[in-house]
């Protein structure tokens, strides 16, 4: 829940971006796209103005020439070429609107949905998963697929649309002033009438997308928990199925509300429209009937101006439906702006580099604190620990101690909120994020695998770029040489069934040990490790151990967090976290001499927990 404070910043925002700023965006971001599509609407309003005149100049041409006895001949020339002028314009309007929708659309695919995933995917860690980062990628991710059918493509056809409405209500009050100009006022009044309706509506429907963002985040979230094969075999066993079908229903229902309400009031907008029209074209219909009994007009020239009353409410209709169009697309792209707009805490541009980047490194936590945005509570606090290059250290602690946010911490995911962490004596802020990146190798507990090959996996490049030599060389001393030798395809073998059939599925040790090779290939100097081992059987424990040997041997600096005793006790130091503080971080012996028993829970029974 955002405080009044974050709401008012929000609204401030979203106020200082104007349809015009809008206007300019969207009309740079076409340029450097696609500049064709910038010029097609110098064409098409002309083109759709004119072909529109000829529509009610030729009923006039027929009629007045009916009326007066003129030529046959003679009219049929005239209608002839009305008739070809209209039909080369129709196929030019039908040209320019094909190759609109479709470089719009290309542009929508290309440029709008392809910025946000690229944003989402390149921000810092800690904006994308802040309660603010995924509210405004939720919103973002509306704008850009459709909000009750409008969406950020929509804004630069609307603004075509729109300005072609005006060139032809101009045109046709030039018309309907030749007969009366109180005519003009009439109809303006009725429309204005209509346009106050649509307004508010629009105004009901936006204020709704908030709750709607929060509601697709949960049937996003039930949806994809049902579709994910790595949770299949508890969905099955604990007999989850019918418990995630109710919970995808409730949200499925909360979702339908808001389509439900929004529906009904464009119903009622068009039950008022119509009656409206009825009322207008009644009126309209009658002025022209009393003019014709009581003054000189002809049945050509009573066409001519009752299509332009029709026309005008087309174009005065058009123009606003555009306008409300112009208005709620650029709702969108100011929440698409609001996320692509968001501003990453790190380090981007020019940064500190490393002498010698390939010696380990050492790290140090001075006066570090942290507390997660969306927590009143701290995470970590005072955390003060120094790890010397080349070191092997394990974080220890209970589930839910802090082991994970440390790790996060260490790695530039995330920023302290209090105290400095140190690489080789600079403040992380003061090296380029992306430069940061490269000196750490991490392996966490969730396994993730790309739908590409293993070795894209390992190498994360695509092929032609692969170290064939080293590729190897991780995989043997990764330890999962011999398991890829076995695979029919080897390194080419596919991962994620759902996209390859035949796709490998690893167990979780050989996952563990794709994961290390990655860390190898890559040779970063310093390799942390979050639970490294969770759910291996003992036997193959100890071999990633003895892998984890080897690069301690290269002169790699290694951060371990586990909870499991006899890995920890294998490190150099040990590092015990409790509640949010690391209470010792000593060599093994150091650390044991102060027990009675030579075991490292008491420390943690001291405290009144065990490991």
């Amino acid at each position: 829940m955002k405080t009044l404070a974050e709401e008012k910043s929000l609204e401030k925002r979203k106020e200082k971006l104007s349809v015009f700023d809008n206007i300019k965006y969207i009309g740079k971001e076409y340029l450097k796209f696609d500049k064709v599509l910038m010029i097609l609407p110098i064409i098409k309003i002309p083109v759709t103005v004119v072909d529109s005149l000829l529509v009610i100049y030729l009923t006039r041409v027929v009629l007045d020439g009916l009326e007066s006895g003129e030529d046959f001949l003679q009219l049929a020339i005239k209608i002839g070429l009305i008739t070809a002028m209209m039909v080369l314009l129709r196929a030019v309007r039908i040209r320019i609107n094909w190759a609109m929708d479709y470089r719009n659309y290309h542009a929508n695919v290309s440029l709008f949905r392809n910025a946000v995933d690229d944003k989402s995917a390149d921000m810092d860690y800690e904006v994308f998963v802040s309660p603010e980062g995924k509210n405004r990628f939720a919103k973002a991710i509306i704008s850009v697929t459709g909000n009750y059918g409008s969406s950020v493509s929509d804004f630069y056809p609307s603004i075509v649309e729109f300005c072609t409405n005006i060139a032809g209500f101009l045109t046709y009050i030039s018309i309907i002033m030749m007969l009366n100009p109180i005519i003009i006022l009439l109809l303006l009044a009725s429309y204005s009438v209509d346009s106050l309706i649509a307004f508010q509506i629009d105004q009901w429907i936006y204020k709704q997308k908030e709750e709607r963002a929060k509601v697709k985040q949960k049937l996003d979230y039930v949806l994809n928990s049902s579709r994910d094969t790595s949770a299949s075999k508890d969905i099955r066993l604990y007999q989850m199925s019918d418990w995630l079908y109710e919970l995808s229903k409730r949200f499925g229902r909360e979702h339908v509300r808001f389509e439900k309400a929004a529906n009904k009031k464009r119903f009622l907008q068009m039950l008022l429209e119509a009656a409206i029209l009825m009322v207008r074209n009644g009126a309209a219909y009658l002025y022209l009937v009393y003019v014709m009994f009581h003054e000189s007009m002809t049945i050509g020239e009573f066409s001519m101006y009752l299509a332009a009353i029709m026309g005008f409410g087309n174009w005065l209709s058009g123009m606003i439906a555009q306008f409300e169009r112009v208005m709620n697309s650029h709702r969108e792209v100011i929440d698409y702006r609001d996320f692509i707009d968001m501003k990453d805490p790190s380090n981007r541009g020019e940064g500190q580099v490393r002498e010698h980047p390939a010696e380990a490194v050492e790290m140090e936590f001075r006066d570090v604190s942290f507390a997660y945005p969306e927590s009143n509570q701290i995470t970590l606090e005072h955390i003060n620990v120094k790890i010397k290059k080349g070191e092997k250290i394990a974080i220890v602690g209970v589930n839910g101690a802090g082991k994970t946010t440390f790790v996060k911490l260490m790695c530039g995911l995330l920023q302290p909120t209090k105290g400095t962490i140190l690489l080789d004596g600079v403040d992380l802020k003061e090296y380029n994020r992306d430069y940061l990146y490269t000196m750490v190798a991490t392996i966490f507990q969730d396994i993730c695998f790309l739908p590409s090959t293993i070795a894209q996996n390992v190498a994360l490049c695509e092929e032609e770029d692969i170290d064939d030599d080293r590729l190897w060389k991780s995989f043997e001393l990764a330890g999962i040489k011999e398991k890829i030798m076995s695979l029919p395809e080897k390194e080419n073998t596919h991962f994620v069934k759902t996209v390859f059939e035949d796709a490998v599925e690893l167990s979780g040790g050989e996952s563990q040990k794709v994961l290390l090779a990655r860390a190898i290939y890559h040779n970063c100097p310093l390799l942390i490790l979050d639970e490294p081992t969770v759910g291996i059987d003992p036997i193959l424990r100890k071999k990633i151990w003895d892998e984890f040997y080897v690069l301690k041997s290269k002169g790699i600096t290694i951060i371990v967090t586990t909870h499991v005793m006899d890995e920890a006790i294998k490190c150099d130091r040990l590092g015990l976290i409790y509640h949010g503080d690391i209470i010792a971080c000593d060599a093994v012996g150091t650390l044991l001499a102060r027990t009675k028993n030579n075991t490292i829970e008491e420390l943690f029974l001291e405290r009144g927990e065990m490991a």
